[in-house]
């Protein structure tokens, strides 16, 4: 059986916990994507741009607005800047963990995707939502992180083997 590439596992996800995902063409601003719910809505629906060619930007971006489903109390359309600043910091580390986990990390690495692109088309997310993620990694745990018997180096991204250290 073949795995389940990326965009059919968000597909999944979001068909499971009830959102409706549709195309969109008129959006506030330019965006790519949104994620709205509110009281009078019989579901909540997360919209993306039928501009947004290729599939690895539509993972991005499906994943992103999932997060704003996890952890959005309230539209952000209204909110002051800071309010939507920290939640779209919990809509990306929701992402992050769900797409760049640690473990999917240190599999990758294993199956010999060391390089910033190789990792991007491993994980099937474009490479600059690849780099944002690693910097908030970077901001969330600092230079190095422990797992097992690797390190990850987050700036510059790295991981190394050791052969000596085991948990």
């Amino acid at each position: 059986m073949l795995p389940l590439r990326l965009d059919d596992v968000l597909d999944q996800q979001i068909y499971n916990e009830g959102v409706y995902l549709e195309e969109h063409v008129y959006m506030p601003g330019v965006q790519d994507g949104m994620y709205y719910s509110a009281d009078d809505m019989p579901y909540p629906i997360i919209a993306i741009n039928p501009c947004v060619s290729g599939t690895y930007q539509r993972n991005y971006i499906k994943a992103h607005e999932l997060g704003h489903h996890h952890n959005c109390v309230r539209n952000l359309f209204d909110a002051p800047s800071w309010v939507r600043q920290k939640y779209e910091l919990l809509a990306d580390r929701d992402w992050i963990d769900n797409i760049m986990a640690i473990d999917d990390l240190i599999i990758a690495y294993e199956k010999g995707n060391d390089t910033p692109m190789s990792l991007a088309e491993y994980l099937e997310i474009p490479i600059d939502a690849l780099m944002k993620g690693l910097s908030i990694r970077y901001q969330q745990y600092g230079e190095v992180s422990h797992k097992g018997q690797y390190c990850i180096y987050w700036n510059p991204f790295n991981i190394k083997k050791g052969l000596r250290r085991k948990q």
